[in-house]
């Protein structure tokens, strides 16, 4: 049964599992080179300034690189304030958490009726409580 923190607790962890993603690292890896993109090109092409030297466009990408962890991590701590929409239609206060497991997916219901998650569709479970008990 949700009481009234379900919801909240489950949008945090759901915000801190992204973290462990790859794509989202893959991303964050990505945003410098895009934002520098034009140095980068210079530099292959040989028209970079005199103080844009190979050294240079590593500090500076390493540089954007910690400002965008910042920013994503702010981004994250905020999310983490808030209920996830998603979360609220099958965690809202009282109602009954529990599944029905089919041979191909899951039923799941919510607020708004049953989801039908196929088991193909899961990339990772965890079961079990704080304790450690399963």
């Amino acid at each position: 049964m949700a009481d009234s923190r379900t919801a909240l607790r489950l949008s945090r962890a759901l915000e801190i599992v992204r973290w462990r993603s790859p794509k989202i690292w893959g991303y964050v890896a990505a945003l410098p080179l895009v934002i520098m993109a034009r140095h980068i090109f210079d530099l292959v092409t040989g028209e970079s300034l005199k103080g844009s030297a190979l050294l240079g466009i590593v500090g500076v990408y390493l540089a954007v690189l910690v400002l965008a962890i910042i920013v994503v991590a702010l981004i994250t701590g905020v999310r983490m304030m808030k209920v996830n929409p998603q979360i609220r239609t099958y965690a809202a206060t009282g109602a009954s958490l529990w599944a029905r497991y089919g041979g191909e997916a899951m039923e799941v219901p919510s607020t708004a009726g049953f989801s039908t998650i196929s088991y193909t569709q899961i990339k990772e479970g965890r079961c079990g409580s704080r304790s450690g008990s399963y």
